[in-house]
């Protein structure tokens, strides 16, 4: 049992029925289902009593749930004070990425830029999942991240200013017929095996790709899911499934082939995120500094 199944426990409680709850919190309500019977099997107990209309605590249930959220809250606060134990002082800057993500980005052509400017500041990195940024920046335990739009806006905490937008295409294996065009119809796709990022590892992101394809006029055809872009470009490679993928994904790729969607309702916005609260600090310097040094490079990026 881990924190994050804690969490959605928590979660299901609030809101008083599984249903209600996968919705306030983006996955599945199957996905969610599975979490709940697996703890109670982990438990051995029934956390649940399944009613028509809602879902109410056994007497086990809500012991447990008692101390969840102490165990939430505790784990919460420790997390924020090590994260400050570790900054120690004010001249730190904490910048939260996935990796696997800016290593097509020119991340460390910003990073050099930023630290001379700001020789005498501490600059650190945290590498975290999309979703986990949002959490972070909620609790302080980053100054900033780069990111896509989809999976941390919803933060009521959170502001963020957009670096670009990018087009998202079809990556498709070079041994793909498609691999000798630059561009198709993006209704096309539909007769294409599709590989995607799970719910789980981006909720909204999911979303908004199921819906852009309707919108395109087609169901994916979802045969392979993801956890990371690792693993779908792998997918590509093996000649499993192509992927759509953001454009700057590929500039440097050469183990399969982007083609173009046309009149494709397809879109990603890649932002730079941070807490409003932190615009209150003397640190809000670094996010302004810092946003203007991504948003030249990025640029750069964009425009090759």
């Amino acid at each position: 049992m881990n924190i994050d199944k804690m969490r959605n426990f928590v979660e299901v409680v609030k809101y008083g029925s599984i249903t209600r709850a996968a919705k306030g919190i983006y996955i599945s309500q199957t996905a969610l289902s599975q979490q709940i019977v697996s703890m109670e099997a982990e438990l051995g107990v029934t956390l649940f009593l399944r009613r028509p209309n809602k879902t109410e605590l056994t007497t086990a249930g809500r012991v447990f749930y008692e101390e969840c959220t102490k165990i939430i809250s505790i784990y919460d606060n420790a997390v924020l004070k090590t994260q400050e134990a570790a900054e120690q002082n004010k001249g730190n800057f904490t910048i939260g990425i996935n990796v696997e993500h800016e290593q097509h980005l020119p991340f460390v052509n910003i990073l050099n830029e930023f630290r001379e400017k700001y020789s005498e500041t501490e600059v650190n990195f945290i590498n975290s999942t999309f979703l986990d940024m949002g959490r972070k920046l909620e609790n302080d335990l980053i100054d900033c991240a780069l990111t896509y739009a989809d999976d941390i806006t919803f933060f009521k905490s959170i502001e963020y200013n957009i670096l670009f937008e990018d087009k998202i295409g079809l990556l498709v294996p070079l041994n793909h017929p498609y691999a000798q065009v630059k561009e198709i119809p993006a209704g096309e796709v539909a007769s294409e095996k599709i590989g995607m990022i799970s719910q789980q590892a981006g909720p909204l992101n999911y979303k908004r790709m199921i819906e852009s394809c309707k919108l395109d006029g087609y169901e994916p055809n979802i045969v392979a899911i993801a956890d990371n872009i690792t693993s779908l470009l792998m997918f590509v490679e093996l000649g499993i499934c192509s992927v759509l993928i953001p454009q700057y994904f590929c500039i440097n790729y050469t183990k399969g082939h982007f083609v173009q969607l046309i009149n494709s309702n397809h879109k990603i916005e890649y932002i730079m995120a941070w807490n409003r609260d932190i615009e209150k600090t003397q640190k809000y310097q670094y996010v302004k500094s810092f946003y203007k040094i991504a948003q030249k490079h990025l640029k750069d990026k964009t425009a090759e």
